[in-house]
């Protein structure tokens, strides 16, 4: 299963995810000149991951706008630790 989550520059915001979240780097697949980097959680099922979705067309830009004029404004997350590791 993935998860999509838009962004807008790949090289961003995956250290984000890596060094703050500490999820781990599962695929990075350039296709038309972006990069779609996929993150998961160390411990969390291996075939579950969080794609880094570009966001750098007019299209891809506009579907997030549509989704949240919709009534889906945010994505959601949840944890059982956000301190991370002690």
């Amino acid at each position: 299963m993935q998860i999509r989550h838009v962004i807008i520059k790949a090289d961003a915001t995956h250290p984000f995810y890596t060094s703050v979240v500490r999820f781990v780097k599962k695929l990075d697949v350039p296709v038309g000149g972006v990069r779609w980097p996929t993150v998961s959680s160390p411990q969390g099922a291996e075939d579950v991951e969080l794609v880094l979705e570009p966001n750098n067309s007019p299209p891809a830009r506009s579907s997030p706008k549509v989704l949240y004029d919709g009534g889906f404004p945010a994505a959601g997350f949840t944890t059982n630790n956000m301190c991370g590791p002690t």
